[in-house]
């Protein structure tokens, strides 16, 4: 079954995240060319469902437990 828009790019962060070890540095991620795709609003859903967690200290993001589960279930589910 075919994922929606929201959250197949989701997904795909979370895997980006995941193939990074598990961060992804602020400065990284804002220099991705998407096109008209908003990654920052996408990010920020990701951080608000505990999925990833945005450490302003070390300035970047990082894949939390929860995240892990999250990409395996959509992954279960391709």
């Amino acid at each position: 079954m075919p994922f929606d828009e929201e959250t197949e790019i989701q997904r795909k962060i979370l895997r980006l995240l995941r193939a990074k070890g598990g961060l992804w540095s602020e400065e990284e991620f804002t220099h991705i060319e998407a096109g008209p795709l908003d990654l920052a609003r996408h990010m920020a859903i990701l951080v608000e469902r505990g999925h990833v967690e945005h450490d302003p200290v070390r300035h970047c993001y990082l894949l939390t437990a929860r995240g892990v589960d999250r990409l395996n279930e959509l992954e279960a589910s391709e």
